[in-house]
């Protein structure tokens, strides 16, 4: 058995965990707390928030351990001398706890792995990243991919897309013309693509280019799985 084999899962919090004390505190803000809040607090909220913390931090766990295997001189020891390191994790850990979703849980974890392999710490861009990982959607996420994807995507399938709106309804099918109008907006104003008319039909030129902004493909690496370099 490895060192990593032997390490145990961090622990679960008893009832008076910080979640439970922000909660609670968010609740007596929010609404009178009586036996129905209190019952719905102890047995829907709490319960769903130690689940989402305990698998947060064991899968990050688990995610740094590989890293240790994997990369010479790496050591998670090291880690705890690294402010930008410590602010990534809580940050992240932050956002994930307010999130359900595997894609953007996935984007966090490695969001961190790249801190950890001290990946776009000049100008503390990654908090920058880990900003836009909180306020996009999984689905501007998916879309951001897709437009880096297009022309690869189009040649695979034989050329057969004609435009970007066709690509979007074959990748997520019933997503509606405002919605896509809405998340291309939000994308184009962060810089992340180059046109926010993802909703009209584009011409096979336009196709044959990638959509994203040099800022949108630096985003994506950051928050992409990838083998770490030996």
């Amino acid at each position: 058995m490895t060192d990593a084999d032997s390490r145990q899962p961090f622990p679960e919090r008893g009832a008076e965990d910080v979640a439970r004390s922000a909660v609670r505190g968010m609740l007596t803000t929010a609404v009178p707390v009586g036996t129905l809040a209190g019952e719905l607090f102890d047995l829907v909220i709490i319960p769903q928030l130690e689940r989402r913390r305990a698998t947060w931090w064991n899968d990050l766990a688990a995610r740094l351990s590989n890293l240790e295997q994997k990369v010479e001189g790496f050591s998670l020891a090291s880690l705890k001398d690294s402010p930008d390191f410590i602010t990534a994790v809580t940050t992240a850990s932050q956002i994930a706890i307010r999130n359900h979703s595997e894609e953007k849980l996935a984007a966090l974890k490695n969001a961190v792995v790249s801190v950890a392999l001290e990946e776009e710490l000049e100008n503390e861009l990654y908090q920058v990243f880990l900003s836009l990982v909180d306020a996009l959607t999984p689905l501007h996420l998916r879309i951001l991919v897709l437009c880096r994807d297009a022309a690869a995507l189009r040649k695979e399938v034989g050329g057969s897309f004609v435009d970007m709106r066709t690509l979007i309804e074959q990748a997520i099918p019933g997503l509606p013309q405002d919605v896509l109008r809405q998340v291309a907006r939000d994308l184009y104003n962060r810089d992340l693509i180059q046109n926010d008319q993802l909703h009209v039909a584009m011409s096979v030129e336009s196709m044959a280019r990638k959509l994203t902004t040099d800022f949108g493909d630096r985003l994506l690496r950051f928050i992409g799985e990838r083998e770490p370099a030996q």
